[in-house]
Order: C-alpha cells, then structure tokens, then sequence
C-alpha cells in the first residue's frame, strides 16, 4: 500500500539527519533574513554546510526569480537538493516551474521525488506529459509520487491520465488509485462535485483493493449529496459488513425517507438473542473534560470498546475533541461489569482497560439505532420504543439511550418504568434519557405523576423533576421535605437545589436554621449550596442568609457563613469579617476558616487586617489565606509580589516563609529576586530561597544579567544542593556572557 505522503515524510527525514551532521562545520552566523542578494552569494561561495542550508531556508521567505538559477543548480546535490527544492516551491515565479521541469530528466531517487512532490504542489499543468511518462518508472517511489501530483494538479488532463491508468498492472494502479483520491478530494473541497464524483465511480469500477474501493464508495456518496440516496440505500441493504458500515457513515449526513425506511426495515429484521442475559460490560456514562467543562462521550467510549477486551487510550482524537484546552483533562467513566455497577477516573493519556468484555450480539442493530437518533428523524419514534421495550440487551440500550434525542413524552411511562425497576446499566441510560428528553411537554407528564407515585418511582421522578429544573414542581417538593419518609425529603432538597428562585430561597434556609432533625439541616445545606450559586443576583442572595443569621444556632451560623463563602460578592464579604472580628470565638472560627477559603483576591485587606491583629488566635490561619491568594488568584504580578513581601514580615513559621518564598519562584522580576535573595542567608530557607532564586535567574539572564550574576553568586556561597549550584554556575555564565 502506498502512503499518500511518501515524499514528505522521506524529505523530513532527510533534513532532520542533515542538520546535525553539518551544524559543527559552521562558521558564522548567515546574512540576516531580507537580504537576497547575500543569500545567493553564500550558496555561490565555499560557506560551510549549515550556512548554505541555513540560506536555502531563508529563500524560502524572502527570494524571488532572482534567486532561482543559482537555486535550480542545485537541486541535484545530495546534500543539498531538497534544501534548494524547498525554497523554490514558495516562490510565486514561472522560472520555478521551468526549473523543476527541466531537473526531471537528471534526477532520480530521492531528490526525484522530492522535485515531483513541488510540482505537485505548485499545480505545474505543464508538467503533466512529463509525470505521466514517470508513472511506469521502474522506482514505486517515483511512480507513486508522480500520480500524486497528478492528482494535486487535478486538471481535466491530469484527471483522464490517471483514470486511463487505473487499468494499469499493479503496484502502478495503486500508486494510481492513490492519486485519485488526491484529486477528487481536492476537487470536492473545491465544490467541483461532478468532477469528483466521476472519478470516485472511476475508481469503483476499477479493480482495486477492498479498502480503496470503500475510500471511493464513500466518497462517490458524499459527492453525489442528495443525489445519493440510491446508492447509500445500496450500501445499507449490503451483506457485507464493511460496505454497511460505508453506509451507515453516510446516513447521518443525506436526509430523506427512504434513508429512514431503509435503517428501520434492518432493525426490524428478527434480532438473534444475545449470548447472556445482560451486558458483561455496559458503558452508561462517560463525561471527558476538566474543570467546570465536561463533554458527554458516552457514544464514542462505547464504540471504541473492542472484542475480548475494552483498551482504550484517553485521547482528544478518539473522544472527539479538545473540551478544555490547555488543560490535562480526565475520563470519567460509569459502567457497569457483571452486573455490579462502577466508576473509574483515568488522566489524559492514560488507559480505561477492562479484560474479557464480549461485543454486542447485535452490533449492526445497535449502530443502526444510534444513527436513527443522531438524523432526528420522528418517523424511527415506533420502532425505537418497540426496541427500547423489548430488544436483546444491547439493542435495548441503544435504543434507551436514543429516546434521548429521538423521543416525546410518549416514551415517558416506559422509560419511567425502565428506571424505576430495571437492573444495572439500563435504569441508569432510562433515567439520563428521561432527564434529556427534549419534549417540555414531558415536564407536566411528570408533575402530574408524582402525586401517584411510591417507591423508587417516587424517587426517580423527584430527582427528575430537579435534572429538568421544572420550576412549577416548587410548590409540591417543598411539601414533601415534610416527609416521614428520609429518602424522600433528601430527594426533595436535592431536587429544590436546582429549581427554587430567589423568592423561595428564604425557605429552604428556614429549614436549615430551623431544622426539624439534624438530617434535615444537611439535606437543606446541600440543597443551598446549589441554589444559592444558581442565583443570578449574588447579593441578593447573600441578603437571604445574612438576614437569617441572628436567629440561627451556633451550628446553622456556620453553615451560613460557609454558604455566603460560596456566594461571594461585597455584602456576603462584609459580613463574614464581621463574624471573624466578633467576640464569639466559635464564630470567628468558623469566619476565618471561610476567609481563608476565598474564592477573590477581594478578601486579602481583611485577612491582612486579622492577621495584623493582637491576640487573633487564628493568624496562621489569616497568614495561609493571605499568602493562597497571592499564589493562587488573578492578582497583578506587582502587587502578589507586594503581597508576598508583606506576609514575608509578618509570617513567624519556617513553612509559611518557605511556601512564601516558593511562591515569588513563580513571577520573575528584579523586586522578586531581590526578596528571594534577602533569605539566602537563613539557614531554614537557604535551599527553597536558592530554588527560587534560580528558577527566576533562568527566566531573567537575558533581561537583567547583572542582578542575575550577584544573586547566583551568593547561591554559589551558601549550602545549595548540588544540582543547585551546577544550575547556577550555568546561570552565571550565561550572565557574563560565557
């Protein structure tokens, strides 16, 4: 099989090993990028190696057609050829084309290939004859590059050459083939459809190998668009697995009710039975991300899990996309194995493995399904509910987790029924799909069945009329946080965290000041915890639990400051420090530990304050929250540093000097070197000062190389490890310019 990029990756390999080989021959830094004229001049000279290949690359910014016959001299250098190729590509100029026609007849090899990969890439249509005579040249490399850039030129000519070529005797026709592809994809980018489309049927009327035949299948299908549905219909009616699976690929992209009818006649075909009872393993829930963002790849972890085993590797590729950039992200996967239900978290990069998992008994079924869910399509409804009623397993569960996107509220009483009273991996996809429904109509169908319920059936639609946050459900769960029953009232409050407003929010903090049983004050607690960050108007918020604070108990007094804590905002703010400078040691116990946990750097002048103060009996306390904001908070860089100094002043514990140290090691400037510098001579900070000291000098040497070179000599002096002062002694060269 070819590789659709032979030439890149050959001529990649050949400058990597290049460069090192020649780096020591240099002599002198090449002309400075601009100057062409000096450029040229140096491949005209004896200039070592690197600077000639160091002035090719600089061409290929800044030259021009002046710069062209010196460059075609040397495209056929060994050492030098695909450096010379290279800066000719980019230059907009028809004596490159000339040049790298005229090169064909001299060249072979590598340097050929690499020449007729630059042809290819400049589109030359005047060099179609000549790349036409190379497809039966005895070197695969060369034929297989030069149908490659017939297919990049991809112009009517080059087009009937390669098409005539797909008869040609093997390995030419695959070189061919490949080529095709080149062309009709560059082609259908560029909305020349027909044109594409002709050359994907040219290709599946060629004898070719089983994987590009399905290359151009699926091509000559997404080309045809609308137009494509007899064909895609073909393929979905197919007995052939591989050419179904074209098929199915293609059904979410081309509407229409024959695609429609076609995938419900497959999986209303008799469905054999699955080897066992249930799943042996069963993904119900899988969430990629990191933070406060995390993307639902339930689907795509599904579809990776491979016979015999589930070995997957956690990547961006196969979940779909980067959710969080810039940020190491983690899988969190719900499943079930056995029967016994299961969580496991796996970083970026990791492995989600599990041992002797079997594939689906009905594994063109469940695909089917999942694609009816994904085109909308509400004629599949029927079928997918029959399914979801009573389908083997694996299709069952498909079909429960397409309700999802697919259903109304008819599918309610049944997946109602599935989540109250099914078993394992099935209860849990019923109930995620009745919280997703996307019919509103089901929120009242909901409402209207809790009066009714018991049991687990109670619970589950309690929980659901949270997860869909129906506001008019209020009223009767703040009936049942009453209930004898504590399953119940817990489920109410979690279910009034993420619907209650902000009129009602006065309620539910009744119940935690007031509570009926000590239960009930932490089912309110939590619920509060939701609602309170749900609410739009922070401060009105903070209002409800600041106006309770008077009457509430010493245990209920906490719990409010630590809710205001979640808050946030001026109001909540003012009222925890006063709490914290209160005479009430168990309030200001409990304020200073919801100061030291502050969420804005608007909290640092209290926490100073308290710190500052005689007699609090809490300043290491105040001391670790006023140094966490300057390490940890959106704070200008001039005034964490400000900060870190004042704390330095009045922090009396080693590890509070250290971390405080450590933390200027993060913010390089001449104010921070200098403070790190200053501990240099404590015997307790002397090796966190000098770590400090040296992670800044790495990032100031250029900048400040002075300031840099006293301070590593003081490192030097004292009693650093001594992978301290090897890093040192190499800042302060850098510094002295050695």
């Amino acid at each position: 099989m070819y590789s659709r990029h032979p030439v890149l990756v050959r001529v990649l390999l050949s400058g990597l090993l290049l460069v090192p080989a020649v780096s020591a021959r240099a002599q002198q830094d090449p002309p400075a990028v601009g100057d062409e004229a000096a450029l040229v001049a140096v491949l005209q000279s004896d200039a070592p190696l690197f600077d000639k290949a160091k002035a090719c690359q600089q061409l290929a910014i800044v030259g021009t057609k002046e710069a062209v016959p010196v460059l075609a001299g040397l495209l056929a250098d060994q050492q030098l050829g695909h450096y010379a190729r290279f800066a000719l590509e980019p230059i907009p100029d028809a004596a490159v084309d000339a040049a790298l026609r005229a090169s064909l007849g001299q060249l072979e090899g590598g340097l050929l290939v690499g020449v007729i990969n630059s042809i290819g890439m400049r589109r030359d249509t005047q060099a179609i004859e000549a790349l036409e005579g190379l497809l039966g040249n005895a070197d695969t490399a060369v034929a297989g590059a030069a149908a490659c850039a017939l297919g990049r030129i991809a112009s009517p000519a080059a087009i009937d050459i390669l098409t005539a070529a797909l008869a040609a005797a093997d390995p030419v026709r695959r070189a061919v083939a490949d080529g095709c592809l080149t062309a009709a994809d560059t082609l259908e980018k560029g909305g020349q459809l027909d044109a594409a489309q002709s050359i994907y049927d040219a290709m599946r009327a060629a004898e070719l190998p089983k994987f590009l035949q399905i290359a151009a299948l699926a091509g000559a299908i997404r080309a045809r668009g609308a137009q494509g549905v007899d064909l895609l219909v073909e393929q979905l009616q197919s007995a052939d697995d591989e050419f179904f699976e074209v098929g199915l690929s293609m059904a979410h992209l081309i509407p229409g009710e024959r695609i429609t009818e076609t995938l419900i006649a497959e999986v209303s075909k008799p469905l054999p039975a699955p080897e066992s009872d249930g799943p042996v393993l069963m993904i119900t829930k899988a969430e990629y991300g990191a933070q406060d963002t995390w993307a639902d790849v339930t689907q795509a972890l599904t579809d990776a899990v491979q016979a015999g085993s589930a070995s997957v590797k956690v990547t961006n590729e196969l979940l779909g996309g980067d959710p969080v950039p810039r940020v190491v992200k983690q899988l969190r996967v719900s499943y079930t194995l056995g029967g016994e239900p299961r969580q496991v978290e796996i970083p970026e990069n990791g492995e989600f493995e599990v041992a002797g998992v079997p594939m689906p008994s009905n594994p063109r079924a469940t695909s089917v399904v999942t694609v009816l869910a994904q085109r909308g399509d509400r004629a599949a409804l029927p079928v997918i509910l029959q399914l979801a009623a009573d389908g083997p397993w694996d299709v069952r569960l498909a079909a429960l987790r397409a309700l999802a996107k697919l259903g109304d509220v008819s599918a309610v009483p049944l997946l109602l029924e599935v989540a109250a009273t099914g078993q394992g991996a099935s209860a849990t996809v019923a109930l995620d799909s009745l919280a997703d429904l996307p019919d509103r109509a089901a929120d009242a169908r909901l409402e209207a069945l809790l009066d009714d319920s018991a049991g687990t059936q109670q619970l589950v639609i309690i929980e659901l009329l949270g997860r869909r946050e129906i506001a008019s459900a209020v009223p009767a769960l703040l009936k049942l946080v009453s209930n004898d029953d504590k399953a119940v009232r817990d489920a109410a409050f979690a279910a009034l965290g993420l619907t209650v407003d902000l009129n009602q929010l006065a309620t539910l903090v009744t119940h935690l000041v007031k509570p009926a049983s000590p239960d009930v004050a932490a089912a309110a607690k939590g619920a509060l915890q939701k609602a309170t960050l749900r609410m739009p108007d922070r401060d009105a918020a903070a209002r409800v639990l600041i106006d309770h604070l008077p009457t509430a108990s010493e245990q209920s007094q906490a719990d409010l400051l630590e809710l205001l804590g979640l808050v946030g905002g001026e109001q909540a703010l003012a009222c925890v420090v006063a709490a914290a400078e209160d005479s009430d040691e168990r309030l200001q116990d409990a304020a200073t530990q919801v100061l030291g946990r502050w969420t804005s750097p608007d909290a640092a002048p209290a926490l100073l304050k308290l710190t500052k103060a005689a007699g609090n009996r809490y300043k290491v306390r105040t001391l670790r929250g006023y140094i966490r904001i300057a390490r940890q908070l959106n704070v200008p860089t001039e005034q964490r540093i400000e900060m870190c100094q004042t704390a330095l002043g009045l922090a009396d514990r080693t590890e509070d000097r250290q971390l405080i140290v450590e933390t200027l090691g993060r913010y390089p400037t001449t104010t921070s070197l200098a403070l790190v510098a200053a501990q240099l001579d404590q015997p307790a900070l002397a090796e966190s000062a000098a770590a400090a000291a040296v992670a800044i000098g790495q990032k100031l040497v250029n900048q400040e190389p002075a300031e840099v070179a006293q301070v590593m000599q003081q490192v030097l002096a004292g009693p650093a490890s001594d992978d301290l002062k090897q890093k040192a002694t190499r800042l302060l060269d850098q510094a002295k310019g050695k």
